[in-house]
């Protein structure tokens, strides 16, 4: 996480120069800039340009962008030091300073990666469900839900996470559809569902081949579950790995099961 957030850190820093710019872009694809901006509570937009002030009621915007506030440079040093409270406190602080104004949305996207890591599941949980609450298209970004599906992994909250896990299995785009036969796996196994888990695996392999980047980790798993029922394929499954993905980091590990 202390990694993930600072790649994060690093290339919000690099785009500074265009984010620090202020525009409105309107749902009709204008793009305007000015020199000051502010929302007021109803999510009313007012842009200051060189003319005067102009404003767009909420359902004309399709993005609002002020500079990036101080304090999420500030916060993401403070997690990157571990400082989780300090850190999540400055992140809640840009959410009401810059709301409806782009970076609400950047750092609430980051509070509940933040609990994972300092290791407080609840919160993370709360923090990945209030996120949605307040901005729902956050449920199709696959680079940030899947934190959430983790989080309930970890934490066991099985029945909020099978109902998304199926869903995805029958109507997500494939790579998100594999991840949710894996991880459909991985909530068999936590609930010793041996069998359970290692047909699900085994699915992962055979109906999403494609997914190449995923296929060492869905192998392994396969391959651990069948030892743990004490099933002589088990080896066979190590060997695969080691055939197939000889240089990802699991075949490592298969290498001493053979």
């Amino acid at each position: 996480m202390k990694r993930a957030l600072l790649t994060i850190s690093l290339a919000l820093g690099l785009a500074g120069e265009v984010w620090a710019q202020v525009y409105v872009v309107t749902t009709d694809g204008r793009r305007m800039e000015g020199t000051a901006i502010r929302a007021r509570p109803d999510g009313t937009i007012i842009l200051t340009t060189a003319t005067g002030q102009l404003e767009f009621p909420r359902d004309r915007i399709r993005q609002a962008v002020a500079p990036r506030p101080p304090e999420f440079d500030q916060a993401m040093r403070a997690l990157q030091e571990k400082r989780y409270d300090e850190g999540i406190k400055l992140l809640r602080d840009v959410i009401q300073k810059a709301r409806f104004l782009t970076w609400d949305e950047t750092a609430s996207k980051l509070i509940g990666r933040a609990y994972v890591e300092k290791g407080d599941l609840p919160s993370a949980i709360k923090a990945f469900e209030d996120h949605l609450r307040m901005f729902p298209q956050a449920e199709q970004d696959s680079d940030w839900i899947w934190h959430y599906y983790n989080a309930l992994l970890q934490a066991k909250e099985f029945a909020k996470l099978e109902p998304r896990l199926n869903k995805l299995v029958a109507e997500g785009a494939r790579k998100d559809a594999a991840r949710a036969q894996i991880m459909r796996g991985d909530v068999r196994l936590a609930a010793n569902q041996l069998e359970a888990a290692v047909l699900d695996y085994l699915r992962a392999v055979m109906f999403y081949s494609s997914e190449k980047d995923l296929m060492p980790g869905a192998m392994l798993r396969t391959a651990t579950t069948l030892e743990r029922m004490r099933d002589s394929r088990a080896k066979d499954w190590y060997r695969r790995i080691v055939e197939e993905f000889p240089s990802a980091p699991e075949a490592a590990e298969a290498r001493q099961k053979i």
